[in-house]
């Protein structure tokens, strides 16, 4: 299992960013610092474990369970909605629309939240956030501009969407952008797709087999990318 903190969707579309808000200088900075906890469970052996056994699902409960909600700050409602993103769709906006009423004006948040809005469809909303959060940061990247075209041109802004789709220079910044595009459109999730196959295997169906093994063999990195899971494969064999 690739072990990743902040969520591939960070790495890709918003910690290239420079926030110049007085509010967030050092907001990444203390995300990572109180997502140690996290991080430290993601990389133990007992959540490595679950994941091979295909019970990614309790990964994620325990994730939300480390540090009780009364004692949460906005760095883990930040955190935890990353690391969710993509596991569970409704805990992970919710804990960023927390993490919104806890520092509303966040760039980083506003990002985020905008990027749940987007791929529930709702460009009107997501809109004026992703134009909110640009507003905030001192350097635009161009994955927010390639995010504010297509919602443009979802909303029949198409003289709008022009203008953002060159500041967006798709020519030198393709391949962040499409990467980025698909953490809007992609809704598989291997994990989780592999747990529901094995669930069906301990319940004595067999007919998902032949389907878990192809997941393994062909792990879905991206929309281009494919990888052989070789620490799981092994796992899945011997069921």
């Amino acid at each position: 299992m690739k072990i990743f903190f902040m969520a591939t969707l960070l790495s890709v579309v918003v910690l290239s960013q420079s926030a110049h808000s007085a509010e967030v200088p050092d907001f990444i900075s203390k995300s990572q610092a109180a997502g140690k906890i996290y991080k430290d469970f993601i990389k133990s052996s007992e959540s490595l474990l679950l994941i091979k056994e295909g019970k990614k699902s309790e990964v994620n409960e325990r994730l939300k369970t480390l540090v009780p909600d009364k004692n949460k700050t906005v760095y883990d409602y930040f955190t935890l909605s990353n690391l969710l993103y993509k596991a569970d769709r409704s805990t992970s906006k919710s804990y960023i629309e927390k993490a919104n009423e806890l520092s509303p004006k966040n760039p980083f948040i506003l990002y985020e939240l905008a990027m749940h809005e987007h791929r529930s469809g709702n460009c009107k909303v997501a809109l004026p956030m992703y134009e909110t959060a640009g507003a905030l940061f001192e350097v635009t990247s161009p994955n927010l501009w390639a995010y504010v075209t297509h919602c443009h041109l979802m909303l029949g802004n198409y003289a709008a969407a022009t203008r953002s789709w060159q500041k967006a220079d798709f020519r030198n910044h393709h391949i962040g952008i499409e990467k980025s595009m698909y953490e809007i459109f992609s809704i598989k999730d291997s994990d989780l797709e592999r747990e529901k196959h094995i669930n069906f295997i301990r319940a004595g169906s067999a007919d998902t087999v032949c389907e878990l093994i192809e997941l393994d063999r062909n792990w879905e990195i991206d929309w281009w990318n494919v990888k052989e899971k070789k620490s799981i494969l092994s796992t899945t064999l011997s069921l």
